[in-house]
């Protein structure tokens, strides 16, 4: 099992403002909303340039309050404080927000680009002064090498040098959760970016919230199984909508722009049975569905 030593970083804590320009991809044509800020950053500064402010809050796995070292706590949270399958009371995340699950953590390594932002260095010397890394994910959603804390007294550790992320995710080892976490060696300039890291739930790392996608009232999509042609229903969507279906392996199959949903079919003639994925966008938002072909 590999275990990540987490440390303690300094944060100025400010949420009174909640922005929510950075997108990234977790799943091939899935685009996703973030917070611009870890809980906790500045959000007076500019989000995507490196510095101490915009580093934020620490939390532990399964708890909705940050912590510092004053205030460390060695009683782990259960494995249902957060979950995959929703948002829980323990999540700290503003309305409308969750802490992502790894599968989304993962999707957003695998399906965007990445710049590495900044030297990576950290020394004794200079740990509490250097703030000038991090990664950016598809040119969008910047996350601060903040370091983290040291599970057993919340000392600071690797701050600029790497950066751990915390999702809902438990890894089914007894007080431990898994993250997105980087890191950047000094001396080979090897990268390191992955999520499922063995990390101690009382180990402090930041948090980045996901927007909640939103969901269709049941039985939007008629009829369902499908022969031929489907439709919306017309009395959830009364504006124009995007309609992008996707295959079980992420591929688009067919899109088209509806005017007047319950009068415009969605042809599937083209389409090998099976279950797709649908996927409708009005007015910034996108709705998701699962549909069942059979032809």
């Amino acid at each position: 099992m590999k275990r990540l030593l987490l440390g303690f970083t300094l944060a100025l804590i400010n949420v009174s403002v909640f922005s929510q320009t950075s997108q990234a991809y977790v799943a091939p044509g899935e685009l996703r909303t973030f917070l611009d800020y870890n809980l906790g950053a500045d959000t007076s500064l500019n989000s995507t340039v490196p510095a101490q402010g915009i580093k934020g809050a620490k939390y532990q796995w399964g708890k909705n309050t940050p912590v510092n070292s004053a205030s460390w706590g060695s009683t782990s949270a259960i494995d249902s404080s957060w979950s995959d399958s929703g948002k829980t009371l323990n999540d700290p995340c503003p309305d409308g927000y969750r802490v992502p699950t790894s599968a989304e953590w993962q999707g957003v390594i695998d399906n965007n680009s990445v710049q590495w932002v900044g030297d990576f260095v950290e020394d004794g010397t200079n740990m509490y002064t250097r703030h000038g890394s991090g990664i950016l994910i598809n040119n969008s959603l910047f996350l601060p090498a903040a370091g983290s804390n040291y599970y057993v007294n919340g000392n600071l550790f690797s701050n600029n040098a790497s950066g751990a992320y915390w999702s809902t995710t438990v890894t089914g080892w007894a007080n431990y959760a898994k993250g997105l976490t980087f890191m950047k060696a000094l001396l080979s300039n090897n990268q390191t970016l992955n999520v499922g890291f063995s990390i101690d739930k009382n180990s402090g790392a930041n948090v980045r919230c996901i927007k909640e996608p939103v969901s269709f009232p049941n039985g939007i999509l008629y009829p369902n199984p499908v022969k031929d042609n489907f439709f919306v229903n017309d009395d959830a969507l009364k504006k124009m909508i995007r309609v992008k279906v996707y295959n079980t392996a992420g591929k688009l199959v067919l899109q088209k722009d509806i005017v007047t949903p319950s009068k415009e079919s969605i042809s599937t003639k083209d389409l090998v049975s099976g279950i797709y994925s649908v996927k409708i966008t009005k007015e910034g938002k996108t709705y998701t569905e699962k549909i069942k072909v059979q032809n």
